[in-house]
């Protein structure tokens, strides 16, 4: 078993299976103890709000698919905590035009800043973390932030997974 953290080594070898702790680069670029102050200077405007940040992922076709699902989250949030900021950061300048775009159509009464290729700060400037699954749910657990990871399956996807999982409770 090849681990990336220690700890999973150790389990592993108390278990009988042979492993060997081969790390991860992400641990090494975020240091353990982050710069919480320059980001928030960096990313925050009114130190009163209650900051989100909303981490999309790098295609179009998954920022159609859950930004409006997010936009929905945000707003039920916004119920409940009226100085919520959204900081959306985008990988790149189609990425930017795209949530542009959809938070002008849906998301117009909230209060959100698109952010230029800033995933760190964003995470690193927020009290939490609405995110996608993938690597960014490790990055936010590195940088010890509390996170919502949610993914979109596609519809054949999820009538199969559906079917699969009613499958195996008749077991």
């Amino acid at each position: 078993m090849l681990t990336l953290f220690d700890f999973e080594k150790s389990f592993y070898n108390q278990n009988d299976m042979p492993a060997v702790h081969c790390g991860y680069p992400l641990i090494d670029i975020i240091s353990e103890n982050p710069d919480f102050i320059s980001a928030k200077k960096l990313s925050r405007e009114d130190s009163k709000k209650c900051y989100l940040a909303i981490l999309l992922g790098s295609r179009v076709g998954e920022v159609e698919k859950i930004l409006p699902i997010f936009i929905f989250t945000v707003e039920k949030l916004n119920r409940l905590l009226s100085e919520l900021h959204c900081l959306i950061p985008a990988a790149n300048d189609m990425l930017e035009a795209s949530i542009n775009d959809i938070m002008l159509n849906k998301g117009k009464n909230l209060s959100y800043t698109v952010i230029s290729q800033q995933t760190k700060t964003a995470m690193a400037a927020s009290d939490a973390v609405l995110l996608v699954s993938g690597t960014v749910a490790l990055e936010a657990m590195l940088l010890q932030k509390p996170m919502l990871v949610a993914y979109k399956l596609s519809g054949l996807t999820a009538c199969w997974l559906s079917a699969w999982l009613s499958y195996l409770t008749l077991l």
